[in-house]
């Protein structure tokens, strides 16, 4: 193999993969289901999706460098909004060729994102044409992402083994040859972790107003309208300490609910929380898009216009 190139070197790697799970402790995934021609399994830890997505491009099976497994909302946790599940097609065989296209798009794909390839380039036309052609995208495994939040719509997403968003629904998975029955085992899964979901969120409001002591007060700049109000606002800032989300969860009446009304809040990159006192009262806080939502502690419930 060593004077191959690496297109021919990756079809190699595919043609000869052989599902090898044992290593795989039954604590670190979901079985879903499996037969002899598929498995779909929902990985638990970084480990578990670097063994199950080996041999992709994945970012979720980049064993030490995805950041999914380094945060909090890590997917298919009982507390997370983050659904992932890995499709495998055991026995699935993938030609040298279309190995290769594959491989060559990914790589093509990546220079084309990062503004790399000139508009009216050799590689820009060879990229439009691996695009184009079925063939380039490896289905020998599928990764599907999903959210747990009813309020997302279309929020399945679906990749290729090299990485490529197909931009398709689960049904259009059966023009690439997956069978209807395996469509129907996934959504019934992604059905079953969002149902459960809402039934945990619905037990946690019966119990909200006893368990946590924070409740919203306000925005921070209608703080910052009233008198002193800025000084106010830059003293709670200044002496914060920063918290993790699950803290600020725990501690604070229908957090998750305002997460589920600003529907992109709680993955947002931007977002902090922060533990602090305004005017001499214990208070978190969190930071988003330039706003900071103040909650107090032993304030009384019912300013949350989120519920409304």
């Amino acid at each position: 193999m060593k004077n191959l190139s690496p297109f021919l070197i990756y079809s190699y790697m595919i043609t000869t993969f052989k599902l090898f799970e044992g290593s795989v402790k039954s604590s670190e995934r979901i079985d879903i289901f499996r037969d002899n021609k598929y498995v779909i399994v929902a990985p638990l830890t970084a480990e578990a999706s670097a063994k199950y997505g080996a041999d992709t491009h994945w970012c979720t099976s980049a064993l030490g460098n995805s950041y999914l497994w380094k945060e909090e909302n890590i997917p298919n946790h009982p507390d997370s909004n983050r659904g992932l599940i890995i499709l495998i097609r055991k026995g699935y065989k993938i030609s040298d060729e279309n190995a290769s296209k594959s491989e060559e798009y990914y790589y093509l794909n990546r220079e084309m994102d990062g503004g790399e390839i000139e508009e009216d380039s050799k590689e820009r036309e060879r990229w439009l044409d691996l695009q184009a052609d079925i063939n380039s995208y490896d289905m020998s495994k599928i990764c599907i992402t999903f959210s747990t939040n009813d309020n997302y719509r279309n929020n399945t997403q679906i990749w290729s083994a090299n990485n490529q968003d197909m931009e398709i629904s689960l049904y259009q998975l059966t023009q690439f040859d997956i069978d209807y029955y395996i469509i129907e085992e996934i959504e019934e899964y992604i059905d079953s972790v969002k149902n459960k979901k809402k039934e945990l969120s619905i037990s946690e409001n019966k119990r909200n107003i006893i368990l946590k002591p924070y409740s919203f007060y306000k925005l921070c700049i209608d703080v910052c309208h009233e008198e002193n109000g800025l000084e106010v606002k830059n003293k709670m800032v200044g002496d914060s300490i920063k918290i993790s989300q699950r803290e600020f969860v725990k501690n604070c009446n229908y957090a998750n609910e305002l997460f589920k009304y600003e529907s992109y809040m709680r993955d947002d990159p931007s977002t902090s929380f922060h533990k602090s006192k305004l005017r001499d009262q214990d208070c978190y806080y969190m930071q988003y898009c330039g706003f900071e939502y103040i909650f107090l502690k032993n304030y009384p419930v019912g300013k949350e216009y989120w519920l409304e």
